[in-house]
Parts: structure tokens; sequence; C-alpha cells
């Protein structure tokens, strides 16, 4: 199998996102990332690189963000 390039988590990641914009909740990226990573293993992107895209893609439409993500990639670091 071909990794699959930035690109292509940047596609999966919209898609996932625009599916969730008449939802009146904020996207988790917990759940976010467990929708992703079916069709983008860790080794081709790594979390980091994912939230942001998501994070991207939600403020362009003006949705909320819940960071409840968590792990050895874990985005937020105090």
């Amino acid at each position: 199998m071909q990794p699959i390039t930035k690109f292509q988590a940047n596609q999966f990641v919209d898609h996932y996102v625009a599916t969730r914009t008449k939802k009146p909740r904020p996207i988790s990226t917990a759940d976010a990332l467990k929708a992703v990573r079916l069709f983008v293993p860790r080794d081709d992107v790594p979390d980091e690189d994912l939230v942001k895209m998501l994070v991207f893609y939600a403020i362009e439409r003006r949705l909320v963000v819940d960071f409840d993500h968590s792990g050895k990639d874990a985005f937020a670091r105090s």
C-alpha cells in the first residue's frame, strides 16, 4: 500500500469537517482523529498535522473545535 500524502490527508480532514457543519456541537479532535485514522496511518501523517488541518477547516467554516485528544502525539503541550 502506498503512503498517504499530506494532500490526501487534507482531503480526508476537509471531508470530515464538511460532514459536521450542520451539527450544533463542537468538532471533537479525538473523534476526528479516530475517523481519519481509518484512512490515514499514523506513520504517514502525525496527529499534530491532522489536528492543524482540522482546525484550519473548522475555522474556515466558523465551527467550534473541542481539543479533547490525548496521547504521545497530542497537539496541546504545556
